[in-house]
């Protein structure tokens, strides 16, 4: 999904206005204009049209115009500019200040800091795990890139008899169509899925050129943590799924306001 983006409404159609993210068919910025560039510009454009229609109503006309079409498009594509290098700069804040944390800890304790997390995509080599007690996030590889297994023969965690004494074999195989990770064991494939549950150790990789990075390593999977059922849906499905509870919204909104203003006429015919 790419990121949503400021635009110009006179250079796009209005069936591409549509924000999936917050599942809006419109949306703009109308918050304090203290705090971004673009609630500045909403905000200028909104004072000149309520100016334009005073004007007209007053038999006024006016020639000013605050900012031309091109203009807009190109304070848009200023703005998208300068907020991916915001986020970016905030990325790697992040990621350095998470780099000099661990190998603190790391020197201190002699070993890398263990902590839970929770797988949240699958790839054929390995999963992203998600750590929520320090928030970062990474990829635990099975294996290295010589082909030499990562994975721990005591590898599984439960207290069900039927994970008792398991030995993970250090083998693998890649489901795509169920989009799953399963590991061998001594009693038969351990899987590993979206919101499956494991226990890593955060460790710290150094570089010449950069600042130290993050490393994840398998410790254990979880077998007792609850896993989420996963329904797969199309893209095209998911769309038509958005649109339709916008429009049900859109509908039940306007049923409100049609209500409140006869509520309201109510209202001032008594007070008369």
């Amino acid at each position: 999904m790419s990121e949503a983006s400021y635009i110009s409404t006179g250079d796009y159609e209005v069936d591409e206005f549509y924000h999936y993210g917050l599942a809006a068919e419109f949306y703009t910025h109308f918050t304090s204009p203290i705090r971004r560039y673009a609630d500045v510009i909403v905000h200028r454009l909104l004072q000149q049209s309520v100016q334009k229609e005073r004007q007209q109503e007053l038999g006024e006309t006016s020639s000013k115009v605050l900012l031309t079409q091109k203009q807009v498009t190109e304070i848009c594509n200023h703005i998208n500019v300068q907020n991916r290098n915001a986020k970016l700069a905030s990325m790697d804040s992040s990621r350095l200040f998470h780099g000099l944390y661990f190998k603190a800890q790391e020197e201190s304790q002699g070993k890398g800091v263990r902590a839970e997390g929770i797988v949240y995509a699958i790839r054929s080599s390995g999963f992203v795990v998600y750590v929520p007690k320090y928030g970062v996030k990474g990829v635990v590889h099975l294996s290295d890139s010589d082909g030499n297994s990562l994975i721990p023969r005591d590898g599984v965690s439960s207290r069900l008899k039927k994970y008792r004494n398991v030995e993970l074999s250090g083998t693998y195989e890649y489901d795509r169509a169920k989009d799953v990770l399963r590991l061998d064991s001594s009693k038969g494939p351990i899987d590993v899925a979206r919101f499956s549950y494991c226990s890593v150790e955060i460790g710290v990789r150094e570089s010449p050129i950069r600042w130290p990075t993050i490393t994840l390593t398998l410790v254990n999977i979880n077998m007792e943590a609850p896993r989420a059922k996963i329904e797969t849906i199309k893209a095209n499905e998911l769309s038509v799924r958005t649109k339709e509870v916008t429009s049900a919204n859109l509908k039940k909104r306007n049923e409100d306001l049609i209500n409140t203003s006869s509520d309201t006429s109510e209202f001032s015919q008594y007070a008369q």
